[in-house]
């Protein structure tokens, strides 16, 4: 699971994450329903799959956030 958020990461950083952190974040942590839609109009015209690379940070901040309330 690390790995793979770290690979997203740099996925992101390619594509200027200073400049739009708070858009990601904001994504990522969104408890809406519609963030993935949103996630995934941001990168439309991208040829890159950073969509993907910002939704898996997003489903691993929620199966960390359901781990969490468990413990």
């Amino acid at each position: 699971m690390e790995a793979l958020q770290v690979m997203s990461i740099h996925m992101l950083s390619e594509y200027d994450i200073n400049k739009n952190k708070t858009i990601f974040e904001e994504l990522i942590y969104a408890e809406d329903s519609e963030a993935e839609s949103r996630a995934l109009d941001l990168f439309k015209d991208s040829k890159e799959n950073l969509a993907v690379a910002l939704l898996n940070l997003r489903w691993a901040s929620i199966g960390l956030a359901g781990t969490n309330t468990l413990i």
